[in-house]
């Protein structure tokens, strides 16, 4: 399906009635779907005002998209409206030769909720091949990782998790989560008045990166807004091979 962004496969819902939350997008994959050479984003999901729950439970592959690979958007305008995004993953995702971001979950406010059950490989992106960011007081994205994510030949970062303005997020690796080939950041975790807790119980491998293997930006300028960076590792964390710091906290 095409929409007015010319993205390969786009599910939106954008309410502007007060109060009507009434309206609720529920899409379920259970074949194979392939897209290729893409205006915009290759898959985007955004809700505002409104419930949207995506499940893959087949094989996605998204190639050559001019801007990001799947883009999930939790576009609620005030902290009045009230949305929810839901994506659940049960297949296999491969995304490759992106102009920007691979996967990119973003929340404005209320709750994205993330939960990958199925490989992902992404490859040859200009932008991060995995991102989660929070944006302001309620805003808050949920990513849990269960199965294997590769990343290789990037321009960017391969992790990069990033708050602002009382966001939070919470990451969760259960699996093996590897990098090798980038030319900046491995895994950047940038924290700007707001709350990120990251907690790896399996296993993160990078190599060859183009500057710090692991980079933590901890930056707290309003005393309104608590301001705390969580890092907990119960698993193993191997580093081969960096420019600069293999881990650098700031």
């Amino acid at each position: 399906a095409n929409s007015y962004f010319n993205s390969g496969l786009c599910n939106v819902l954008d309410l502007t009635q007060a109060g009507d939350t009434t309206a609720i997008l529920h899409f379920t994959n259970n074949g194979h779907i392939e897209i290729d050479s893409s205006r915009y984003n290759g898959m985007y999901n955004d809700a505002d005002n409104g419930d949207i729950q995506f499940i893959n439970n087949n094989s996605i592959s998204i190639k050559g998209a001019l801007n990001k690979g799947i883009f999930n958007r939790l576009d609620n305008d005030l902290a009045t409206d009230k949305a929810d995004l839901v994506f659940e993953n049960f297949g296999t995702i491969a995304i490759d030769s992106i102009n920007e971001q691979g996967l990119y979950n973003l929340a404005y406010f209320d709750m994205l909720t993330c939960n990958n059950n199925g490989a992902i490989n992404v490859s040859r992106t200009n932008g991060d091949a995995v991102r989660n960011t929070a944006i302001n007081s309620g805003g808050a994205v949920n990513f849990t990782n269960y199965q294997p994510i590769t990343m290789t030949d990037l321009t960017s970062r391969g992790l990069y998790t990033s708050t602002a303005n009382g966001g939070l997020v919470n990451f969760l690796n259960e699996s093996d989560i590897s990098l090798t080939n980038n030319d900046t950041y491995g895994c950047q975790i940038y924290n700007e008045n707001g709350e990120i807790n990251f907690t790896n119980n399996g296993n993160m491998l990078f190599n060859n990166i183009g500057n710090d293997a692991l980079y933590h930006d901890n930056l707290g300028d309003d005393e309104a807004i608590p301001n705390v960076l969580n890092f907990t590792n119960n698993g193993n964390i191997i580093v081969n091979t960096t420019a600069d710091d293999a881990w650098y906290n700031y």
